[in-house]
């Protein structure tokens, strides 16, 4: 007790600039806090005495450092900031960070000036690298805005610190954001952490320090850049502030440092470089920013308004391109190096079109360099390069031909690579001339880099037609193909080909179409169809190969009436062929490609309906027959193509005899109800208003649909718009009008054959002929609709038609809702008129049972029956077994009864059967009782106990007697 009184007067008779003098700031070195021999033991037990909460330390620091007039308070502030660092262990909470903010920030802003603040603030900065604790669990989402703002504040660090103590802050990023192993479960999440730094300044501070770094931290700056990158998406706020700019400058350090955007010399910079591990430094931070703008992510919008960047950013990354193709020949690191930046050559040039690769040099260098990788050298920087057959020069061939292939839909790029002669580049690939030049690649590269040749031979050949022809492109094609053809097919580098061949034609290019003509790729196209045809299981690349060859055909036989009629019979046949391997599969063979079917309709409406004798031979084949089977079950898209088909095919050729035999798939119905059927199914697509019965529902709106309703009366019509013929163009019921009208028009033909005329319209249901009904009136009202188009267009503008331009038109809108009730009362009539065909039909079949004397006819075979029974033993017991069969079978108790509680209501023993029109009586004991209805019910008992007598004989006896006995008994079982 003593010491401790002595203790307190010595500290009374000490004053603070004693203590602080020597004692000055502790040393975080080691725990326990060093002591001194200048102050009592006992000034160090102050927390035995009092426990401190952080909060109120750090709300104490606050004021202090928050007053102008006690903030250069310095002892006092070591003091307090001692304390809390040895309070606070290995972790602070989040909701002292607004304070610890405020602490950081006076710290930094005054370490320099106050050397006593260093040992603190560089212990403060040590903590930073854990997260904070959380008291509660929702704090992690209450204080997101605390935790943004702290991330900024260490993106201030970053800029106003010293290099020493800025490593530290890059550590602290490090520990927050990259936290492999959770020591305590209380602490802040980290998806908590990378959200905040999203939403946080640092993106944005840490690319404006990139810029303004020097070469010794760029590699700092850059891992930090990476760090963002790859563990949030905040890759697009950085792009936007043109981070990418700033690496292509500086991705080649002797360019940088020594010829900063200027036009980079056609020779190598000498100087430092940056060192393999930058390197792939560099390239990781490039793809790391890249993801977020790359498929299936989209292009931010403030990023694709951005402004095309400077030539030296792409000068940057032109030169060293052309520096690690340089390299490539010694070291495979430069050689995986190279391949990289053609990628992001190629990244850009699919997610930035506004940068312009042709004038930085970049095009031209890709271009040259195909060229060269295919031919062995290239010269770069006055030297020659020599490229090899590795993996690597393999995958960077394939890299450049992409690049290429979307470099031709650039105009100014076509120059280059005519000079270049790269269309003989990519023909030498497709197919080599051995004679002149040596195959270098192996079988496998060969094919591998075969099949983006022939894909940029699609693109490049359209664009560069003459050079296509002039280093015999078509020739080369048709060789791969027939190659494939004679010795080894290969469906992938048929189906290659043929996509190439198809681009090519669809071009319209007359002189490549006729120079195809000419090599007979033609009849070549026909035999890859037939030997198609002839796998047992068509596969969906199968069918995809003859689309595209019957599109080619198609193409190069439009309106060329000699070639349709020299190859019109391998026309025919192989159509009719496909046709049938289509509609009549073998089980389920294969799944019809619908692409398939439009082909086939495109080549038949082309090149067999317009030629008339392909159209002859076509039809005699049973063309009508199979047309028709596939209307009736294709989807509504090919449904239209071949009605079109049928319609030019009946107008062209009189089709009468196949119309009227044809039958559907119940072979009950012909082609109106096939007719009568697709018409009502567009109805229901375009949802027309009709009742259940097939009636019209709105009088006004007889066959008007949805949307043409919208259009002609919820929107403003326009001059140059009719809704009313809009909905005539691709609709089915357009043209199975105009098919109505051709059966009509050749009406004198079928009157030769009338019944066969009368199949067509024979055994309609009701329901086709109501829809048969509003057929013939279609064209009616479709004039009709244009004239109330007319009208409410005028009222729309404000035009009033006078005298009989008026009364015409309100005539014209009359007719049409005319039309309208005249087409329901046709109608009305004709289902009436069904209904008394049904009851003459009805009655007419009673007069014919009438009429036939079948009871006669039934006793006749009675007699006939008794005569055989009666003279064929074998019949008549034949025939006893099965009456007895019958009798069992109905008189059988039911599966789930009691049989102890059943019994049969009659004798099933007696073998008798009535003979002449005699009728036999069964007498028993049993007579009617009037107070049985009153009588209880005793128990049942089975029909062994029975007080029915055994003795049966026969007699008349009445039949009110025998009826009110059965009817008794009936009671009793029921009761």
């Amino acid at each position: 007790m003593e010491l401790n009184k002595d203790a307190i007067q010595l500290f009374n008779k000490l004053e603070a600039k004693d203590v602080w003098k020597d004692f000055n700031c502790p040393k975080y070195i080691i725990r326990p806090y060093p002591k001194t021999d200048k102050l009592p033991e006992g000034i160090f037990h102050f927390r035995e005495y009092f426990k401190v909460d952080t909060n109120y330390i750090l709300q104490k620091l606050d004021k202090l450092i928050s007053d102008p007039i006690i903030s250069n308070s310095v002892p006092r502030i070591c003091r307090l900031l001692y304390e809390y660092l040895h309070e606070v262990g290995d972790n602070g909470k989040v909701k002292d960070l607004p304070l610890v903010i405020k602490i950081l920030k006076f710290l930094a802003e005054n370490v320099q000036l106050v050397k006593e603040y260093e040992l603190h603030f560089d212990r403060m900065l040590e903590l930073c690298n854990l997260p904070p604790l959380l008291e509660k669990s929702f704090e992690g989402v209450t204080n997101c805005h605390i935790l943004e703002q702290y991330f900024t504040l260490l993106g201030d660090l970053l800029v106003i610190l010293p290099k020493h103590q800025a490593l530290k802050v890059h550590q602290a990023l490090h520990s927050l954001l990259l936290r492999t192993k959770l020591t305590n479960v209380n602490v802040i999440k980290l998806k908590h952490c990378r959200r905040a730094m999203e939403k946080s300044k640092l993106p944005l501070i840490v690319v404006e320090l990139l810029q303004a770094s020097f070469p010794d931290i760029y590699p700092k700056i850059l891992d930090l850049i990476f760090l963002l990158s790859s563990t949030s998406r905040v890759s697009c706020r950085m792009l936007e502030v043109n981070v990418l700019n700033t690496i292509f400058i500086r991705m080649d350090l002797p360019y940088a440092t020594q010829l900063h955007c200027t036009r980079p010399p056609d020779s190598l910079l000498i100087g430092n470089e940056y060192s393999d591990d930058t390197t792939l430094l560099i390239m990781n931070t490039l793809w790391s920013l890249m993801k977020s703008i790359i498929p299936p992510n989209s292009m931010p919008t403030n990023l694709n308004k951005s402004s095309t960047p400077a030539h030296c950013v792409l000068w940057g990354l032109c030169y060293a391109f052309k520096r690690q193709i340089c390299y490539s020949q010694y070291r495979s690191f430069n050689a995986r190096i190279r391949n990289e930046i053609a990628m992001l050559i190629f990244v850009i040039l699919n997610t930035f079109p506004s940068w312009n690769l042709v004038s930085s040099g970049v095009a031209d260098a890709v271009i040259e360099y195909l060229v060269g990788v295919e031919t062995g050298t290239a010269r770069v920087f006055s030297e020659l390069v020599k490229f090899g057959r590795t993996n690597e020069d393999l995958f960077f061939e394939k890299i450049l031909l992409l690049i290429v292939t979307h470099l031709a839909e650039v105009d100014a790029c076509i120059l280059f690579m005519e000079r270049r002669n790269l269309m003989q580049t990519v023909l030498q690939l497709v197919n080599p001339d051995t004679q002149e030049t040596k195959i270098t690649w192996s079988s496998s590269q060969f094919w591998y880099l075969w099949l983006y040749a022939i894909n940029a031979l699609s693109v490049l050949a359209p664009k560069m037609p003459q050079q296509f022809l002039d280093h015999n492109g078509s020739i080369r094609l048709y060789m791969v193909l027939e190659w494939c053809l004679s010795t080894k097919f290969n469906i992938k580098i048929v189906m290659a080909c043929i996509r190439t061949i198809c681009t090519i034609v669809l071009t319209d290019n007359t002189h490549i179409l006729e120079y195809f003509r000419h090599h007979g790729i033609i009849l070549l196209l026909i035999k890859l169809i037939n030997c198609i045809l002839k796998f047992e299981k068509i596969t969906m690349k199968d069918q995809r190969t003859l689309t595209l060859a019957l599109i080619i055909l198609e193409r190069l036989m439009r309106k060329q009436m000699f070639y349709q009629e020299i190859y019109g019979e391998y026309s025919v046949t192989f159509v009719m062929e496909l046709l049938f391997r289509c509609l009549y599969q073998k089980g389920q063979e294969f799944q019809i490609d619908q692409r398939l079917l439009l082909a086939i309709g495109s080549y038949i409406w082309e090149c067999i309906i317009w030629c008339p004798k392909n159209l002859e031979k076509f039809i005699e084949y049973g063309a009508v027959y199979i047309l028709l089977d596939i209307i009736e079950i294709v989807p509504y898209c090919s449904q239209c193509l071949f009605l079109a088909i049928f319609t030019d095919m009946c107008d062209n050729f009189f089709c009468g005899p196949f119309l009227s035999t044809w039958r559907g798939i119940d072979k009950r119905t012909g082609l109106m109800s096939l007719l009568a059927k697709v018409w009502r199914e567009e109805e229901i697509r375009l949802k027309v208003k009709r009742n259940t019965d097939g009636t019209i529902k709105d009088v006004k709106l007889p066959q008007m649909g949805h949307k043409q309703w919208l259009d002609t009366y919820d929107t403003k019509l326009s001059r140059d718009i009719s809704p009313a013929i809009n909905d005539m163009i691709g609709s089915i019921r357009s043209k199975i009008y105009s098919i109505c009208k051709i059966i009509e028009k050749d009406n004198e033909r079928y009157e030769i054959a009338k019944e066969r005329y009368k199949i067509l319209y024979a055994n309609l249901s009701m329901e086709d002929r109501i829809t048969i009904s509003s057929m013939e009136l279609y064209f009616v009202l479709k004039l009709g609709q244009v004239w109330i188009e007319i009208a409410k267009y005028f009222e729309h503008v404000g035009i009033t038609p006078l005298g009989m331009d008026g009364q015409a038109l309100f005539l014209m809108a009359q007719r049409y809702y005319l039309v309208g009730s005249l087409s329901k009362e046709r109608q009305t009539k004709i289902i009436q008129s069904i209904k008394k065909e049904e009851e003459i039909e009805e009655k007419d079949e009673y007069a014919r049972i009438r009429d036939s004397k079948l009871i006669i006819a039934l006793d006749a075979f009675d007699e006939l029956d008794y005569i055989c029974r009666t003279t064929d033993r074998s019949y008549m017991l034949k025939k006893k077994n099965e009456q007895i069969q019958q009798v069992n079978l109905v008189l059988k108790f039911p599966h789930n009864s009691d049989e102890a509680h059943c019994h049969r209501t009659f004798r099933d023993k007696i073998m008798v059967t009535a003979i002449f029109n005699q009728h036999q009586t069964i007498s028993t004991g049993l007579k009617s009782d009037s107070h049985l209805s009153q009588m209880k019910m005793p128990p049942l008992v089975s029909p062994c106990d029975s007080h029915i007598p055994d003795i049966t004989h026969y007699s008349e006896v009445p039949s009110p007697s025998l009826s009110s006995t059965c009817f008794a008994d009936l009671e009793i079982l029921e009761n």
